[in-house]
């Protein structure tokens, strides 16, 4: 009995993928199947057959990964940040997510156990996971080639007007010109933004949508960039934003901050923000600080009233605060009764 169960220990089946960090390959630094560049984890989020079910922990499965980016792994499993698990998922088909630091998750179809036959290349082309670099991925020095002829890097962060993240928002730019030659393809323009609410939206070389001029660097252009909220929430058109082509440039929001108090400096939260430039509204957290963020096209403001408003009632108003359009103003701190 104890030798058959050291056989089965040592001869479990094995799965492999390709991993392919598809920006690097784009850019063509790391060869033709470019591999990622930072550790990589597996969850199974859910089960699709034989029953349907999802898992709340994930089951994050055990690999190995090496260096040119094929990852294996043999069934082993932990539920979420629990110990090994000595046993390998049960018969079925389920949905896969392949995480690391740099990338957005992948999700893939994983059937268990493998087929007797698998391979992560066929005719030497990635048919594995491709994946999308998410806004923390080491971008490439965009401002070392001259005439601004590299990629052009617009970084941003999308909130709600109480300061919480928004999540899985698709934010690109509708007016961009296809790409001439189409060829290769360049997957950046349409990112979605990550848990934090930022994104990272990458345009390749001017030239490929139509801006010649490969000898003078250009001056920066007024472009329009969209935010489409998830399940189904508002779009929103943030226009004339500067860009400078084939450099890193930031698109800024419009926002207010600041703390409410009591008397002798304790921090309130849960006080109503309200301004009189429109009806939106934030609240303090804990430590009574709070931030607003308007509309991303609000023009400025100069005499703007913000009045706290705690949930005994009480109130306090301030008056004379600027809102400056497309920049974060720290208001001075609101002390309530």
């Amino acid at each position: 009995m104890t030798i058959e169960g050291r056989y089965r220990a040592a001869h479990r089946p094995s799965y492999a993928l390709a991993a392919v960090d598809l920006l690097a390959q784009a850019l063509a630094v790391r060869g033709p199947i470019a591999p990622p560049t930072c550790p990589l984890s597996c969850a199974i989020v859910e089960q699709l057959a034989p029953v349907a079910r999802t898992f709340t922990p994930p089951l994050m499965l055990e690999l190995r990964q090496s260096a040119n980016g094929s990852v294996l792994f043999d069934g082993r499993y932990r539920v979420g940040d629990g110990p090994l698990r000595d046993v390998p998922l049960g018969d079925g088909q389920y949905t896969a997510e392949l995480r690391g630091d740099y990338y957005r998750p992948q999700r893939f179809t994983l059937d268990w156990p493998p087929a007797a036959l698998r391979t992560p290349l066929v005719g030497g082309v990635p048919v594995d996971v491709p994946l999308s670099p998410s806004a923390a991925y080491p971008y490439p020095d965009v401002t070392t080639l001259p005439f601004n002829l590299g990629p052009t890097l617009l970084r941003g962060s999308v909130f709600t007007a109480d300061g919480d993240p928004v999540v899985d928002a698709i934010v690109d730019v509708p007016a961009l010109l296809p790409l001439n030659p189409a060829l290769p393809a360049w997957p950046f323009t349409a990112p979605r933004t990550g848990p934090p609410g930022d994104r990272a939206l990458l345009l390749p070389d001017r030239r490929r949508f139509g801006i010649a001029g490969e000898t003078t660097a250009q001056p920066p252009v007024a472009m329009t960039v969209r935010v489409q909220h998830p399940n189904g929430g508002p779009v929103v058109n943030i226009l004339n934003v500067p860009v400078t082509l084939g450099r890193e440039n930031s698109v800024a929001n419009t926002a207010l901050r600041g703390q409410v108090t009591r008397a002798g400096g304790f921090p309130l939260g849960g006080v109503v923000i309200t301004t009189s430039v429109n009806a939106l509204a934030s609240r303090t957290r804990d430590d009574g600080r709070w931030t607003l963020y308007l509309d991303p096209n609000q023009a400025g403001v100069a005499n703007v009233a913000v009045t706290a408003t705690a949930p005994d009632g009480s109130t306090a108003t301030l008056n004379g605060v600027a809102v400056i359009s497309r920049a974060t103003v720290v208001v001075p701190t609101i002390h309530l009764p």
